[in-house]
């Protein structure tokens, strides 16, 4: 049975989150840090990553204001996951 968690991106995993967008299956380039760290001087990151156990299974490109997360606003969309749910 799976144990997910959900923990804030932090800059340590800037080379996993972009290994892992490499090999989802509806990832775009608008979901690489580079792409999304372009903004980072107009919204405050507050991307998700899940975790089942120690693998990663989805990220959320998301930014923050105040009390409110938003699907990254500097991102035509986002979100990615690899495998089934």
């Amino acid at each position: 049975m799976p144990n997910y968690t959900i923990r804030k991106y932090t800059s340590a995993d800037n080379s996993a989150w972009n290994e892992f967008i490499a090999l989802a299956k509806n990832a775009t380039f608008l979901f690489h840090r580079d792409f999304m760290d372009y903004h980072q001087d107009r919204f405050e990151d507050y991307s998700l990553i899940v975790e089942d156990g120690k693998s990663w299974v989805a990220v959320l490109p998301a930014n923050r204001i105040e009390d409110t997360l938003f699907s990254h606003q500097g991102l035509t969309y986002g979100g990615s996951y690899q495998g089934q749910f």
